[in-house]
C-alpha cells in the first residue's frame, strides 16, 4: 500500500508504508485512530494507525476465528469491505460468493468496536445474478447508499438499517466514489463526474 501525503512538510515517510499485500483496503476514521479492513485472497485483516503511516496488526480475521458467513463460500473470502459508524455499532459491507458460487451477494456485518469481530447477519441483503465489478457505500444519518456496478450501470441501493427502502439506476460509469458536499453527492467514476441532487 502507498501514502500520499501533501502539504505536511514536517512529516517524512517512505513508501511503502505496508509491504504485504493488500487487497481493496478501505480506511475509515473512529475517534483520533484510524483504521484499516483489507483482504488477500480469501484471508481478511483489521489494521490500525495513529498516523496512516505507522500501522498494526488489530486482527488476522475480520469475523473472527469461526465467524465466516455460512451462506458464502469461505474459499472465495469477500470482496470490496468498508466500514461505517452507525450510532454506537460499527457496520462491514462487502460482496462475495454463496456456497455454489452462482449468485452475487452483498452483505453487511455488525461489530461493537472498529477492530471487530464482525458478526455476519445470517443472510445477504440481496443477491444479483452476474458480476459485481465494485461496490461503494455513502453514509447519510440512518441511511446508508451502496453504489454497485453491474456490467458498466451503476445502481443506487438504499438501506435503513439492513432493510431495503429503494433503489436507482444512475448512470453507465465504473469505478465509482461517493462523496457529500453541502447540497449534493458527487459521485466520482473513472470516466465523469457526477452530481446528484437527493
Amino acid at each position: 500500500m502507498f501514502y500520499f501525503l501533501n502539504r505536511v512538510k514536517s512529516i517524512s515517510y517512505t513508501n511503502t508504508v505496508i509491504t504485504n499485500d493488500v487487497e481493496d483496503p478501505a480506511v475509515f476514521k473512529f475517534r483520533d485512530e484510524y483504521h484499516m479492513v483489507g483482504i488477500k485472497g480469501s484471508s481478511s485483516q483489521i489494521k490500525s494507525s495513529k498516523d496512516l503511516l505507522t500501522w498494526k496488526i488489530e486482527s488476522n480475521s475480520i469475523f473472527g476465528d469461526d465467524g465466516f458467513p455460512k451462506w458464502a463460500d469461505k474459499e472465495f473470502g469477500i470482496r470490496s469491505p468498508e466500514v461505517h459508524a452507525i450510532g454506537d455499532k460499527f457496520n462491514l459491507y462487502f460482496w462475495t460468493l454463496n456456497n455454489e458460487r452462482r449468485y452475487y451477494k452483498i452483505a453487511v456485518a455488525t461489530a461493537e468496536n472498529p477492530s471487530g469481530p464482525y458478526k455476519d447477519s445470517g443472510r445477504p441483503l440481496f443477491s444479483i445474478e452476474g458480476h459485481v465489478i465494485f461496490t461503494h457505500i455513502a453514509q447519510e444519518g440512518t441511511v446508508s447508499y451502496i453504489n454497485y456496478n453491474r456490467g458498466n450501470i451503476i445502481f443506487l441501493l438504499f438501506l435503513q438499517g439492513q432493510n431495503r427502502i429503494g433503489e436507482k439506476l444512475n448512470s453507465y460509469f465504473v469505478g465509482i466514489y461517493a462523496n457529500r458536499t453541502s447540497s449534493s453527492w458527487r459521485l466520482l467514476s473513472s470516466s465523469a463526474l457526477a452530481i446528484w441532487d437527493k
